[in-house]
């Protein structure tokens, strides 16, 4: 297993977590606020190169929901496939070294503010377009996700990442 590729630089990465007081960051602004001073604070310190936020780590858990793609028969929840969602910065990809296959990453203009954009990994993009990478692009699609009736717009392609460890997909 020490030779699988868990799909991620695993070495000379300080990880840490970080609880905020509901009552304090009781709004989405606030917390993304505190994250994106947290990011900047954190590279600026000698000998950091890159620094980002996320929901969790791969192989320390994951929270998953269940998806489909807009425009497709509709399917009841229990119905879906589950997905793994991570909630993360723009410079996740870049930090943990996660290649992205197709499309771009997020950048500080991807908020609540603007347009609901997604990246999904490549495992993804086969389960729902089984001739990925030569078949129709992913790029540009919408993904519902959960329960929300917003459609995300999927910008970009990550390679695969072992979430739950080595040892599985």
């Amino acid at each position: 297993l020490y030779q699988v590729d868990p799909g991620f630089r695993a070495n000379n990465v300080l990880t840490m977590s970080v609880s905020l007081s509901p009552a304090q960051y009781d709004t989405d602004a606030k917390r993304a606020s505190f994250y994106r001073q947290l990011v900047e604070r954190v590279e600026a310190l000698p000998g950091v190169d890159d620094a980002s936020v996320t929901l969790t780590l791969p192989t320390t858990g994951w929270a998953g929901a269940p998806v489909r793609i807009a425009g497709r028969p509709e399917l009841l929840l229990n119905q879906r496939p589950i997905a793994i969602v991570q909630q993360i910065s723009p410079d996740y990809f870049r930090t943990l070294q996660i290649p992205l296959m197709r499309g771009r990453a997020f950048t500080t203009g991807d908020n609540a503010n603007g347009p609901l954009v997604t990246i999904i990994d490549e495992s993804l993009a086969r389960r729902f377009w089984p001739l990925y990478p030569r078949g129709e692009d992913p790029i540009g699609q919408h993904l519902l996700v959960g329960s929300h009736k917003q459609p995300l717009e999927i910008v970009g392609i990550a390679a695969a990442v072992h979430q739950e460890g080595r040892d599985t997909e």
